[in-house]
């Protein structure tokens, strides 16, 4: 009960304003691009170096110091607290960077699904408002040829269903990225997810 009492009497310290600019425009995208060439395209870098960043991993939470005496005997709290620190990582196998590269840059030129080409407005606004959100990152295409591991999966727009604060059941647009699709090498990245590293389902 203390160690809760001490989580719950943790204020967050003033945040400083994010370097990233979050907007879908193309200044935007060329003002972002500038700061990534600045650190060598070292995204991790950019995002771990300001501790009172509301980009930095775990931001939202308590520090993990005062978070580990609650969750301490939990399964799961060992791989929580090293996102919390470090930020999510998806376990894959390790790819060449020549086959890497040609798969970026087949996919770049297969573009996006129908779903997303044919209703392209309906994309900028889902975008649009996770970009304001701070949940995407504005950037030229040139820029991802640059990026560390980067790899490229085509967008697309499914309708699902949602329901608002009554139950009432509304229909929804969701944008999809799509790594099931296969490029010349044919590694692609879901079939490099090292399923035996993968948090379990319980």
């Amino acid at each position: 009960m203390a160690a809760i009492k001490d989580a719950l009497a943790w204020h967050p310290p003033p945040r400083s304003k994010p370097v990233f600019k979050f907007k879908l425009t193309e200044l935007t995208a060329r003002t972002n691009l500038e700061i990534l060439e600045s650190y060598n395209y070292d995204l991790q870098a950019i995002l771990l170096e300001d501790a009172h960043s509301p980009l930095r991993p775990g931001s939202e939470f308590c520090p993990t110091a005062i978070l580990d005496p609650v969750p301490q005997g939990h399964p799961l709290w060992a791989r929580a607290k090293k996102t919390l620190m470090h930020g999510a990582h998806l376990p894959v196998k390790p790819i060449k960077e020549e086959p890497r590269l040609q798969d970026l840059l087949e996919a770049i030129e297969f573009g996006n699904h129908k779903s997303a080409t044919k209703d392209s407005p309906k994309l900028l606004s889902i975008f649009r408002k996770e970009v304001e959100k701070g949940w995407q990152l504005t950037l030229p295409i040139s820029a991802l040829q640059h990026l560390r591991g980067a790899v490229v999966g085509p967008v697309g727009i499914v309708s699902q269903d949602s329901i608002d604060a009554f139950g009432h059941r509304l229909p929804k647009d969701r944008p999809i990225h799509d790594q099931s699709l296969s490029f010349g090498s044919g590694h692609l990245l879901n079939n490099r997810v090292i399923e035996d590293e993968l948090t379990p389902c319980r």
